[in-house]
């Protein structure tokens, strides 16, 4: 299964909060969400390398848990380069050149 959360420069954020922090945010509440409504017993986060990001995801997923039925659910996060151009990391190319403004018609069939 694959899903992001994306921001732009452009995004709207109190001027105290990076934005990266509500992205994050934002993909935690996320996979808490998927977590819930799904069968697997363990998950892998993958991030595209980029060594911007590397302390804002050690920053706030260092310490995310999420539990399932009562249990931890085991989650290993790893960095990954895109030249191993593995497809999960398209996610964010898709959001990247992509908005919701500028999806072409015959993408979504």
């Amino acid at each position: 299964m694959r899903f992001g959360a994306v921001g732009a420069t452009t995004t709207v954020v109190p001027e105290a909060i990076p934005l990266m922090r509500i992205v994050l945010e934002s993909l935690k509440k996320r996979i808490a969400d998927v977590t819930h409504s799904s069968p697997f017993r363990s998950m892998a986060v993958v991030f595209e390398d980029n060594p911007r990001a590397h302390s804002f995801v050690e920053s706030y997923f260092g310490d995310f848990r999420v539990e399932k039925s009562g249990e931890k659910l085991p989650i290993e996060f790893y960095f990954m380069p895109k030249r191993a151009m593995f497809p999960a990391l398209e996610v964010a190319d898709f959001g990247k050149f992509h908005s919701p403004r500028k999806v072409d018609n015959s993408f979504l069939g």
